[in-house]
């Protein structure tokens, strides 16, 4: 293959690579605000791992590489929180009820992209004393790994909840 053809395969693949994130969607409750709470109960979530790899082959032989990763969505969204102030408490006391909220995370759907695909999570703040919603937020995430697509996801749910504006990140690519 000639170094034009090269050029011109390895720019088509980079340009297949490059993934649109749907817009974060986010419901807040017309009744009930977070800025009238003071802690939150996260329930307790597993790991995310997730690996990535690659093979080469020519004249010379056969080389590969990896790496795997994880992130506990748990921690990522605790971490969001206490940025912006709010206490983690171990358990729901009955004193403390009214100025507390309850966080519950879950993976909600996988999209297709060119190259593999996105995961969606939805993290639901709820009222420890009511238990009614005060919010809850849906997006996804894209990145080399699972665990990349979870923490992404996550990241741009709170950036949502809490109006913070980031600049995307740039992505790596195997391909």
């Amino acid at each position: 293959m000639s170094r034009v053809g090269t050029f011109i395969l390895l720019l088509s693949v980079c340009l297949m690579s490059c993934v649109t994130l749907e817009p974060v969607s986010i419901k807040k409750s017309s009744e009930d605000s977070l800025d009238k709470y003071k802690y939150f109960y996260i329930n307790p979530s597993g790991d995310k791992t997730g690996s990535a790899g690659y093979v080469v082959g020519n004249q010379f032989g056969v080389f590969g590489g990896g790496k795997a990763k994880s992130t506990n969505p748990g921690d990522v969204i605790t971490g969001s929180l206490m940025k912006q102030g709010y206490i983690r408490v171990a358990e729901i006391e009955k004193s403390m009820e009214e100025k507390t909220f309850i966080v519950s995370y879950g993976e909600t759907g996988r999209r297709e992209v060119d190259l593999g695909y996105t995961i969606e999570v939805t993290i639901q703040f709820t009222s420890a004393k009511t238990h009614e919603i005060i919010c809850t937020v849906s997006g996804e995430g894209y990145g080399e790994t699972e665990a990349d697509d979870v923490y992404d996801a996550i990241i741009r749910c709170m950036d949502a909840v809490f109006g913070i504006k980031r600049p995307e990140r740039e992505r790596e690519s195997y391909y």
